[in-house]
């Protein structure tokens, strides 16, 4: 599209078609866009393949071990996609910079634009056919990924949420709920589900809502019910989550 945009001179000006850059400069932003996306994703995996979180585990063959340490998996592919991500950028800063002080007219400097676009090109596409392969040998441990998924008290806006259905105005659900996870915090509890409906009672009573409080209050707690609750657009479960799948099952096979 921007290539039968007419730019510079006027319409088809021959001096602006051969002393700009543009496209090639668009293109390798947007090379840079996918890296850094493809930079994110690793580091993300590279946390989760950790021994202290080992949610992930990734084939051998794109890992490398040791010289000192026989046990290590190292995940030097992903390691390698992170660290590509800064030639892309290289890339494109040279192409600006190269480009930016030139005046009109070809100037030789401009043969230097390939070698960027090329370089660019390369490590991204190369670092989206290790990506896929990477995902392919994945699998995820969810013996370790969901017994965490209750710490750290993840469903206390949906509680904040399930009170506002309940005609608690939300500024005062939220401190309510504050209240109910320092009393989990202070009595050693892990979860608020933990808690009796009656403890519930009690902390909307101090605002005058306890009256409102049902047993149904327990279908808001724990990452299961929170992720079947959040049914809009967008959301990361249930239906919303199924349709966000289908819809780009559907855009990779155009």
């Amino acid at each position: 599209m921007r290539g039968q945009l007419q730019l510079g001179h006027g319409p088809g000006s021959s001096i602006e078609r051969t002393s700009s850059r543009d496209l090639a400069v668009d293109f390798v932003y947007g090379l840079s866009m996918f890296a850094m996306h493809l930079s994110r994703w690793a580091e993300q995996w590279i946390i989760y393949s950790t021994t202290e979180f080992s949610f992930i585990r990734i084939a051998d063959r794109f890992t490398t071990g040791s010289s000192m340490m026989p046990q290590k998996r190292n995940p030097d592919m992903l390691e390698l996609i992170r660290g590509r991500c800064g030639n892309v950028y290289g890339n494109l800063v040279s192409l600006l910079t190269t480009l930016k002080g030139l005046p009109l007219g070809y100037n030789r400097d401009l043969q230097e634009d390939k070698r960027h676009v090329f370089a660019a090109f390369d490590v991204v596409c190369d670092s989206l056919a290790m990506a896929t392969a990477i995902v392919d040998s994945a699998s995820f441990i969810k013996e370790n990924i969901e017994p965490t998924l209750g710490r750290g008290f993840l469903d206390a806006t949906s509680l904040a949420e399930y009170f506002v259905t309940r005609g608690i105005p939300f500024r005062t659900a939220h401190q309510i709920v504050g209240a109910l996870v320092g009393r989990c915090e202070k009595e050693h509890k892990t979860q608020l589900s933990e808690l009796s409906l009656d403890e519930f009672r009690s902390a909307a009573d101090v605002h005058g809502h306890g009256a409102k409080i049902a047993a149904d209050l327990y279908e808001s707690l724990g990452a299961a019910n929170v992720a079947r609750r959040y049914r809009t657009q967008g959301a990361a479960g249930g239906r919303p989550l199924d349709e966000q799948l289908a819809g780009w099952t559907s855009r990779l096979k155009m």
